[in-house]
């Protein structure tokens, strides 16, 4: 047997993964870190190329093909890369349906609704389905803990790239790296001298005096969503976050994180944690500035949370100038992981950092597949606490799309159907041409 078929060493989980697997054996019934994406194919779409494709893209996808537990001395346990768990494509035919895409839709979302087992179960599982002769669904399902946002479209485009390879329409193109030289690389860190200077960094940042909220991760709502919206937002707020930016020389990510920030500074209520003029939010960080991470599917994301000390007469121009000098010292320290920092901080294994308010904009541009048109969706994306905005769009601004999730604890949940037209109108207000030397406060208020 060849040695790349071989199934690789045992592994230590990196900080990032043990949370999910506590959340797991806590939670064993639930699916709470579900990620699963769904891309809608219409055209001339060759059914053997594609199947090829898919296929061999899972074979590359070593996280999807870790098995976890079957150390049974180790707690937690640990993990490894097993070519025999590479999860096999299921093809099903729902042409004979009356309505094969709500046939579709509806065993996406059973399956999305069913608890995964880590200990016994495959971590992902992979489809594709028939609707039409031109028309098919490619479903992708897997447990965050294997895999983040950016790690799904790594999977999505080089899937893509064979799809056009297997056509004749262009070359194969580099294989995605491995999931045991990104894992040693995110173990070694912890002994670095990065780490030591990391550590630091967050322990002046964030001094004893702040305070950041707990939830127990075995409490009885954990991860209860109680309200979930999506709105498409209007291409002129794409168009005047492309012209900010080129003003400003602030990426649009940044200027959307920081916009979004500085409303909901005004609108959500304190926290009781709070104090004063200064408000914690989140953020995810994709954190793959190793050689390892750029290409390997696997979870590399952190999540870090970013202060805001703002007041209403502060100018709009002043504050995104800030935040954008802050969110760069922030994400240069961002290998060191949330789980030490509430360690460091004297959190237990029992208890998680309180992630809320939480931002998230994810400027990913969809996989192409050649001669077809397609579309992409995030059928589920994970749990998370309180509120949490994620923005979706293509690296230049297009097609942007806000969702709204929040989950049961501890937030206030009055006034919440409206946040997303409100939240609207603020970006539009905010981002006019003369707005930089205007009030923050004023471009919240809602005009008389």
């Amino acid at each position: 047997m060849s040695e790349t078929v071989l199934a690789t060493e045992w592994l230590p989980l990196t900080p990032a993964q043990l949370d999910f697997w506590e959340e797991f054996t806590l939670h064993p019934e639930q699916p709470f870190s579900t990620v699963a994406h769904v891309t809608e194919l219409r055209g001339a779409v060759d059914e053997v190329a594609l199947s090829r494709a898919i296929t061999l893209t899972m074979v590359e996808t070593q996280a999807f093909a870790l098995r976890f537990g079957a150390d049974a001395e180790a707690h937690p346990p640990r993990q490894r890369y097993d070519p025999q768990w590479v999860p096999e494509l299921n093809r099903i035919d729902l042409q004979a349906q009356a309505d094969p895409y709500q046939a579709a839709m509806r065993l996406m979302q059973a399956d999305v609704e069913q608890p995964m087992d880590l200990c016994r179960q495959p971590v992902a599982a992979v489809w594709l389905l028939k609707l039409g002769p031109s028309r098919f669904i490619w479903y992708l399902r897997a447990h965050h803990i294997v895999i983040d946002g950016f790690g799904m479209a790594l999977v999505e485009h080089r899937c893509a790239t064979l799809y056009a390879h297997f056509l004749g329409n262009g070359a194969a193109g580099q294989a995605l790296g491995t999931f045991s030289a990104f894992q040693h690389h995110e173990l070694a860190y912890a002994d670095s001298e990065r780490c030591s200077k990391d550590r630091h960094f967050w322990q002046r940042y964030l001094p004893p005096s702040q305070t950041l909220p707990t939830v127990r991760k075995g409490g009885r709502e954990y991860g209860v969503k109680c309200l979930s919206t999506s709105t498409a937002l209007p291409e002129e707020i794409s168009q005047r976050l492309r012209e900010l930016s080129e003003r400003s020389g602030i990426g649009w990510p940044d200027l959307l994180l920081a916009l979004s920030a500085a409303w909901l500074f005004f609108t959500l209520p304190p926290l009781p944690h709070d104090k004063g003029d200064t408000r914690t939010l989140w953020m995810p960080v994709m954190n793959r500035r190793s050689s390892q991470a750029t290409n390997t599917p696997a979870l590399a994301v952190n999540t870090l949370p970013f202060l805001v000390s703002l007041r209403g007469g502060e100018t709009l121009g002043r504050f995104l100038s800030g935040m954008a000098q802050t969110l760069r010292e922030l994400r240069s320290h961002a290998a060191y992981r949330l789980r030490q920092i509430a360690a460091d901080r004297g959190v237990t294994p029992a208890s998680r950092l309180f992630i809320s308010p939480f931002i998230n904009v994810q400027p990913f541009d969809p996989a192409g597949f050649s001669g077809c048109t397609s579309t992409r969706r995030v059928l589920a994306g994970g749990s998370g606490d309180g509120a949490n905005l994620t923005f979706r769009g293509r690296t230049d601004a297009g097609d942007l799309y806000l969702d709204i999730d929040v989950y049961v604890q501890q937030f206030p949940t009055a006034g919440v159907a409206d946040y997303g037209n409100a939240l609207q109108e603020f970006l539009l207000r905010a981002l006019r041409e003369d707005t930089l030397e205007t009030a923050v406060g004023e471009l919240v208020a809602v005009p008389a």
